[in-house]
C-alpha cells in the first residue's frame, strides 16, 4: 500500500502546473488590463488629415484682426496677406499702425511705393502713422500731400513725421513747408512729433 500511495502522489505532482508560472501569468494579464489603451488623434472636422491644421484661419474675423494689429511691424502684418484670401481681406480691413521705416523696405523708392500701395488698398482706419525714412523733397511733395489726404487717415490719432528722412536731432537739409493736408489731423491728434520741415506760423 505504501508503494501505491507514493505512485499516486507523484502523479498528482506531475499533473499540477507550477505555482510560480500561474502567478506570473496572472500578474502580466492584470498589468495589461490596467494599462490605458492608445488613443487615436482627433479627426479633423471634415474628415481629411490636413484640414484641421490651420485652425487660426477659422477664427472670427474680429479676432484675426486683433492678432494682426498686435504684430510688431507693418511688414509682418502685411505678409499674412499671402496666406489666403481670408487673411488678405482681414489685413485690408484691420485698424493699422503704419510704420514706414527700414523694416518696411530697404530702399527709399521701395518704401515710397509701399506707402502708396498700402494707402490705396487698405480699407480699415490707420490710427498711427510714422514717416521717418522718406525725405520730403520737391519731387515727392505732391505725393506726401496726397498721402495725407487719404481717407484711411481720417481717424488718425498719432503722427510722427520727419521731412528730412531722419529722426529728430539731425539738422534738415533745406526744409520744405509741411504739406498743408497734414494740418487736417490737428483737431483729432492725441500725439504728434514733426520735424525736418517748416511749420506754418499759426
Amino acid at each position: 500500500m505504501d508503494d501505491a500511495a507514493a505512485v499516486a502522489s507523484d502523479k498528482r505532482r506531475r499533473e499540477e502546473p507550477p505555482a510560480t508560472g500561474t502567478g506570473a501569468a496572472s500578474a502580466s494579464e492584470k498589468r495589461r488590463r490596467d494599462e490605458p489603451e492608445p488613443q487615436e488623434p482627433p479627426a479633423s472636422m471634415d474628415g481629411s488629415e490636413d484640414a484641421g491644421l490651420d485652425l487660426i484661419s477659422e477664427l472670427p474675423v474680429d479676432l484675426r484682426g486683433v492678432m494682426l494689429s498686435r504684430l510688431p511691424s507693418t511688414k509682418g502684418a502685411a505678409r499674412t496677406a499671402i496666406l489666403s484670401s481670408r487673411w488678405r481681406d482681414t489685413w485690408r480691413s484691420t485698424p493699422l499702425d503704419l510704420a514706414v521705416d527700414d523694416d518696411l523696405a530697404g530702399q527709399e523708392r521701395n518704401r515710397t511705393t509701399a506707402v502708396s500701395e498700402i494707402l490705396a488698398a487698405h480699407r480699415g482706419p490707420i490710427r498711427r502713422l510714422t514717416l521717418e525714412t522718406i525725405r520730403l523733397g520737391r519731387n515727392r511733395y505732391a505725393k506726401f500731400d496726397g498721402w495725407f489726404r487719404s481717407p484711411v487717415l481720417d481717424g488718425l490719432e498719432e503722427l510722427q513725421f520727419y521731412g528730412n528722412g531722419n529722426p529728430p536731432g539731425l539738422l534738415p537739409l533745406r526744409p520744405l513747408p509741411l504739406p498743408p493736408s497734414a494740418l487736417r489731423f490737428a483737431p483729432r491728434l492725441r500725439a504728434a512729433s514733426i520735424g525736418g520741415c517748416d511749420l506754418p506760423p499759426h
